[in-house]
């Protein structure tokens, strides 16, 4: 360490032994500009040269003593304060405590337990210093990012929040202090709708990195729910921890990172909706309609008392209409279409557009074939009911085609080949008809 470049501030009320003080602090390499003997001139002083040491009496001379100074100085400067007194009293010492002094040397003292006090003293501030300051570059940081910081002490209270953390949660800082993580962080898993309180207390006690559910919603303090994702982490014995102890004051606990997590899923919503759902008619596509109906086709394998239906629809004359009405009149038929077809299935069957004027309707779990001829005949006395478009009375009939899952099948490729093909068997009969396949003869409706 450079002591010639280290100012000294003594302030003693004995100008002898301030003399003293400054010769030998000057004979070990330190810069000691001046002394002064009451606490209103080391204040004036500290505030004009900013020494980077000061050595402080007790008893100085006027009303303002040293452990007075010192709490004034460290209120405005960042100066580390060593003090020089021949009283060691109890209350003296409490009272002195309070300014975290570096360093308290009962008089009389040596010269070598003096060099070992201020180089100790300068070396300490130094480095909580650096501590400080990586503290403020931690706080800088958890104070910008969009993700919410909780840290918790090991009882599970809360000791920090970020401002993101206060904006989801609804709490602020200086209220969620104290209060229990299940109060200030209240999650919740969105498939059973139950409280993850003893999750949050698990990780706190067993100190083990854990990941909540990936269906979480936060419930704020003003009753919104929030989808989140987070992570859960102990503060630990480890380097890359020190800052984060440094900073909350704690050697050990729980930080808990989350963010708002709203927007990522109505992405993942939208981009399922693209990837299983028609653009026009709001049905599911061909690639959900397949995977439903190969779960139909490994629930009937595994149970044979299960059984589905399928039914393969094509509009009839429906080239017409587009060619005579436009592509737009077109459209709306099938979006009109689309949404009888629904409205004449039970909640667990499912519709869906094939492409082009074709559609498909999965009918599971049902009783019996005149259960699923009664479906075909009501789809197809409702299709030809007119459907008003743009003040036009548009007409249009179905052909369907029907396949039952007793023909025992074993993929998707096969059931929706042989429903084709019942389908223009029903087609090549004439305007609204269902025809059922069989491998041995095909039944007629």
């Amino acid at each position: 360490m450079a002591n010639n470049r280290m100012k000294i501030l003594v302030v003693e009320d004995e100008s002898i032994v301030a003399q003293d003080l400054q010769m030998i602090l000057e004979d070990l390499g330190y810069n000691v500009p001046m002394f002064v003997d009451s606490g209103e001139k080391a204040i004036e002083k500290a505030l004009e040269i900013k020494p980077n040491l000061i050595l402080m009496d007790i008893r100085l001379i006027g009303e303002m003593d040293g452990i007075t100074a010192a709490q004034k100085i460290i209120e405005t400067l960042d100066i580390p304060i060593i003090y020089l007194t021949a009283h060691g009293d109890e209350k003296t010492l409490e009272r002195a405590k309070t300014t975290q002094p570096f360093g308290y040397i009962i008089k009389p003292f040596t010269e070598q337990e003096l060099r070992i006090a201020a180089e100790i003293a300068l070396h300490k501030h130094q480095i909580d210093r650096k501590l400080k300051e990586n503290a403020q570059w931690l706080a800088t940081i958890l104070n910008s990012i969009s993700d919410g910081v909780i840290v918790t002490n090991n009882n599970g209270n809360v000791t920090f929040l970020n401002p993101s953390a206060e904006k989801m949660t609804g709490w602020v800082l200086s209220d969620a202090v104290n209060q229990s993580i299940n109060s200030v962080f209240n999650v919740i898993d969105e498939n059973t709708k139950n409280s993850l309180d003893s999750v949050l207390m698990n990780v706190i006690k067993s100190g083990k990195l854990c990941k909540l559910p990936e269906q979480t919603s936060l419930i704020n303090k003003h009753g919104i729910q929030i989808p989140i994702s987070d992570s859960i982490s102990p503060i630990g014995n480890t380097t890359h921890i020190n800052t984060v102890k440094d900073f909350m004051g704690e050697s050990s606990g729980t930080v808990f990172v989350f963010r708002d997590d709203t927007e990522r899923r109505l992405i993942n919503q939208q981009l399922r909706h693209q990837a299983f759902y028609d653009g026009l008619t709001n049905l599911a596509n061909r690639v959900w309609f397949t995977e439903r109906l190969s779960d139909a086709i490994q629930r009937f394998q595994r149970n044979r008392e299960y059984l589905f239906a399928v039914l393969f629809l094509d509009l009839d004359s429906f080239k017409i209409v587009n060619d005579t009405l436009g592509h737009w009149t077109g459209d709306q038929l099938l979006i009109g279409v689309a949404n009888r077809l629904l409205k004449l299935v039970r909640p667990m069957d499912t519709v869906a557009r094939f492409g082009g004027d074709e559609f498909a309707i999965l009918l599971e779990n049902i009783s019996n074939i005149e259960e699923v001829c009664h479906i075909a005949q009501r789809i197809q006395r409702d299709i030809s009911t007119f459907f008003m478009i743009r003040e036009n009375r548009v007409f249009t009939n179905i052909s369907i085609g029907i396949v039952l899952s007793s023909m025992i099948y074993d993929s998707v490729e096969k059931v929706m080949e042989d429903a084709d093909i019942a389908m223009y068997q029903a087609k090549s009969k004439g305007k609204g008809c269902y025809e059922i396949f069989t491998r041995s003869e095909t039944i007629r409706g």
